[in-house]
This record gives structure tokens, sequence and C-alpha cells, in this order.
């Protein structure tokens, strides 16, 4: 009995070798995605090998350039402490020239002093002296113009005496001639000879008189001149005498003053000399302050160099943290793909819709070019009716069949009915660029126009229609019916030219 059922028990245990289609479907359904995610997983791990190994060639290349950057930072280290030293050798001496180049320079500076203060001692002595001179010539200037003007009052003394002894000479004569026709008036008969002879007597008392006078005026004259002459030459040379020492004071002046100039120039020069040194001196420890700087720079970025290599051990383990998220990130672009697909069926409708419209557009334009022409047809006639000179209620026929043939034409298109939001929005985009009676329909008002305050009303007339001069008249007839829809030829000519 026990026997038999561990028989039964093995026989329900037991399950068929062979697999459902069910299963067998699962199974490669699962076999391709495994396959796929080895792929991927192959791929993304050739793409980190391939970024592994360019990192450690980086990382290779950067431990040569830190050796190489190493070797020459302290290759420049003892370049640059080399130089220090060399340097403040040359501080040292020129430190040592500077002192004694200051000492020279103390010595010279109190000798330019010493002479200096003799030279503007003899200086100022020379121009009191110059001073006294000048004062001199000055008191020998004002005595000779008061010479010159005493000469120049004798002389107009002696033309005056001049003029009055020629006048004393005349009236003289005249007192002569007078009495001489006096002598004559009374002794003129007995005293002739008496008289020629005491004329002459007279005349040549007179005339020695006269010489006399002349001579003795002439003498004093001459030794005035004489004098005068003799006093002005020895005031010329005595001036001449002053001048040439004013002269000599003048070029010894600007001797010494060239002097003074030059020394002046000199201790300029040799305090522009102190200045240059003490700027080298300057420089020179500027120097060394930047060679300092520079060995501080280089150990700085040597400890940049370390924290470099650190944070590149930082980024190797980001870069695996970067790599999880590229994985969430493909599964974001699937969805984002499968929103374009919906996007690009949705655009295609839109397109349909379009398209529709469009065939709607144009049917409308059609109809509206077929009345224009039934429009314009019934101008023409209306022309030629107006050129019979026919009366209007001859055309009531017609204006009827104008009318029904626009209701045909209109009732054989169809026109599509267009949502009302749809017709809002585009009454609001659209602006009116008409008004009321510019087509021609209707009369033109007048519209009153008030400012913004409400003072002033300007009353303005849109707009004047200028009548076309047409070949011949139309009929008043034809054309004020208020009954009929149709709009005049008049009206619909200017409407075309506006």
């Amino acid at each position: 009995m026990p026997k038999k059922k561990r028989g039964t028990r093995d026989k329900k245990t037991k399950k068929s070798p062979w697999l459902n289609e069910r299963e067998t479907l699962f199974y490669e359904q699962q076999i391709l995605d495994n396959n796929r995610q080895l792929a991927r997983l192959r791929t993304t791990n050739e793409e980190l090998e391939h970024e592994v190994k360019t990192i450690r060639k980086q990382f290779t290349k950067l431990e040569e350039d830190r050796s190489d950057i190493v070797a020459y930072l302290k290759r420049n280290l003892t370049e640059k402490i080399e130089e220090t030293r060399e340097l403040n050798e040359r501080i040292s001496a020129l430190e040592e020239l500077r002192r004694k180049e200051l000492t020279m320079f103390k010595k010279k500076e109190a000798a330019m002093e010493f002479e200096y203060h003799s030279m503007e001692t003899n200086l100022t002595a020379e121009v009191k002296l110059t001073a006294g001179k000048l004062n001199a010539l000055e008191d020998w200037r004002i005595a000779r113009l008061d010479l010159m003007h005493k000469f120049e009052v004798q002389n107009q003394q002696l033309k005056d005496q001049e003029e009055r002894h020629k006048n004393a000479l005349h009236a003289a004569e005249k007192a002569l001639i007078v009495g001489k026709a006096k002598w004559f008036y009374f002794i003129a008969i007995n005293l002739s000879l008496s008289n020629l002879l005491m004329q002459k007597e007279m005349e040549e008392r007179l005339n020695e008189l006269a010489e006399k006078f002349r001579e003795a005026t002439n003498i004093r004259i001459a030794d005035t001149t004489h004098r005068a002459v003799r006093e002005n030459i020895a005031l010329n040379q005595e001036l001449d005498m002053m001048l040439e020492l004013c002269r000599e004071l003048h070029s010894n002046t600007m001797d010494y003053k060239e002097a003074v100039k030059m020394l002046k120039l000199q201790a300029d020069l040799f305090e522009e000399e102190k200045n240059i040194a003490l700027n080298k001196t300057i420089k020179q420890k500027r120097m060394i302050t930047n060679l300092a700087k520079d060995c501080n720079v280089m150990t700085d970025k040597y400890v940049k160099l370390q924290r470099f290599n650190y944070y590149l051990l930082s980024h190797i383990a980001l870069l695996e943290e970067y790599k999880e998220r590229s994985i969430t990130a493909e599964k974001k672009i699937r969805i984002l793909e499968q929103n374009l697909q919906q996007i690009k069926e949705s655009k295609t409708q839109i397109l349909t819709e379009i398209h529709s419209k469009r065939q709607e557009f144009d049917n409308l334009n059609q109809t509206l070019k077929e009345a224009k022409q039934c429009i314009m047809e019934a101008l023409q006639l209306q022309e030629k009716l107006s050129a019979e000179d026919v009366c209007s209620s001859c055309h009531t026929d017609l204006k009827e069949e104008v009318l029904s043939s626009l209701l045909n034409i209109l009732k054989k298109q169809y026109i599509p009915s267009i949502s009302s939001h749809h017709i809002s929005q585009q009454e609001e985009d659209i602006e009116c660029h008409y008004e009321k009676g510019s087509l021609g329909l209707l009369q033109t008002t007048p519209e009153v126009e008030t400012d913004q305050q409400g003072k002033d009303e300007s009353v303005k007339i849109e707009e004047k229609q200028e009548p076309l001069s047409m070949p011949e008249k139309v009929p008043s007839c034809l054309l004020n019916d208020d009954s009929s829809d149709i709009i005049s030829p008049s009206s619909s000519i200017n409407h075309e030219i506006i």
C-alpha cells in the first residue's frame, strides 16, 4: 500500500517537459529585453571605460606636468634666490655709494652756500655803489638840464637885447632925421654948407657909435657862447664816463646773475641725481617684494595642484552618479517622444481644418465675383437706359431681375457658420478703417467733435464725394431711388477709385 501511494505522488509532482506558447512568448520577450539591456549596458560600459581611460591619461599627464612644474618652480626658486642675493649685495654697495655721495654732496652744498653768501654780500655792496653812482649821475643830469635851461634863457635875453638895440638905433636915426629936418627948416639958407659938414660929422659919429656898440655886443655874446660850449663839453665828457661805468657795472651784474643761475642749476642737478638714486633703491626693494610674492604664488600653485588631484578622485565618483542620472534622463526622453507624436497628430488635424477653411473661402470669393459681375452688368444696362432718357417706372422689372439673380447666386453657395467666440476675437483684432457713408451706400452726415475739456465744438464733414465726370448724364430717377438696394453707378465708381 505505501509503495502505491508513493507512485501516485511521483506522478502528481512530475510536470510536462514542454512549455506553453504563452510561456515561450513571455520568456522570449524577457530574453529580448535582457539582450537590449545588455547592449545598452555594454555601450555605457564602453563609454565609461573610454572616459576612465581619458581621465587616467589626463591624470598621468597632470602627474607628469606636476613633476615638470615642481622642477620648474624649484629652478625658478633657486634663480630667484640667487637674484635676491645679488640684488641685496648691489643694494648694500649702492647704499654705501649713496652715503659717500651724500657726504660729498653735503660738503659741496656747504661750500656752495658759503660762496653764494660771499657773492651775495659782494653783489649787494657793488649794487649799493652803483646805486650811489647812479644817484650822482642823476644829479649831474639834473644840473645839466638846469644849465641848458639857463643857456636857452641867455640866448633869449641876447635876442631881446639885439631887438632893443635895433629899435634904439632906429629911434635915434628917426630923431636925427627929424632934427635934421627941423635944423634945415630954420637954418636952411644961412648954414647950408655948415649943415652939410655937420651932417657928415654926425653921420660918422653915429656910425662909429653903432660899430662900437655892435663890437661890444658881439664880444659879449662870443664870450658867453664859448663859456656855455666849454661847460657843455665838460658835462658831456663826464656823462660819457659815467655811462661807461654804468655799462661795466651792468655787465658785471649780468655775469654775476649767470653765475648764480649756473650754481642753482648745479644744485638742481645734484638734487635730481639724489632723487634718481633714491628711486633706484625703492625699485630694487619693490623687485625683492615682487620676487617674494612670486615665490608665495608658486607655493600656492603647488598646493592647488594637490587639491586638483583630490578633486579628480571626487569627480570620478561623481561620474558614476551622473551615469545613473543619464539612465533616468533616457526614460524621460521616451516620454517626451510620445508627447511629440501626439503633438504631430494634432498638427495634422489642424492642417486639415485649415485646408477645408481655405476651400470655403475660395467658394465665398467665387460667389462675390459672380455678384460683382451681375452688378456691373446692371450698371451697364442702367447707363444705356440713361442715354435713352427712359423713366424710372419702366425699370422696375429690371431691378427685380437683378435682385432675384443676386438672391439665386447667394442661395447657391453654402456660407459656413463661425463660432461666436472666434468672431468676437476677430472683431477685437480687426480695426474699422471705414466710416458710415464712405462707401457711397449712404449719405455722409456731419459729425460733431468735442475736445477733452468740452469747451470747443467743431462740426467736421468727413468726406465730400466729388462726382466723376461721366460721358453722359445719369438720370436722377435711377440714382435717387430708396426702394432698391443696388449701388448707384456714380457711387460705385467713386468707391473703386477710393
